[in-house]
């Protein structure tokens, strides 16, 4: 599963798509009416909004990765941060 938004900064950046991808695994959730799932880190490909690829000069290194997610963050177009987090959801 995974989420993508943008921001001013980097970490603006990271924590919007936590939260994106947060959003989306409780409406999986509770579409499959499903109380407990376990999370690990998917690394994701990017969704840009505005360009049809990221190359790799436009990367924001590193990479965050938790127990529960990893994200991805590049130079947007029109935001200056732009990332992609992703989890693998299992219950």
């Amino acid at each position: 599963m995974f989420a993508t938004d943008d921001g001013p900064f980097k970490s603006f950046a990271v924590q919007a798509s936590l939260t994106a991808l947060k959003n989306e695994i409780e409406a999986v959730k509770a579409k499959w009416r499903v109380s407990q799932v376990t999370l690990s880190p998917a690394r994701p490909k990017p969704n840009p909004y505005w360009r049809g690829e990221v190359t790799p000069d436009l990367y924001q290194k590193p990479d965050i990765i938790t127990s529960t997610a990893h994200t991805t963050c590049w130079r947007g177009v029109v935001s200056p941060s732009v990332c992609t987090s992703g989890a693998k959801v299992c219950w």
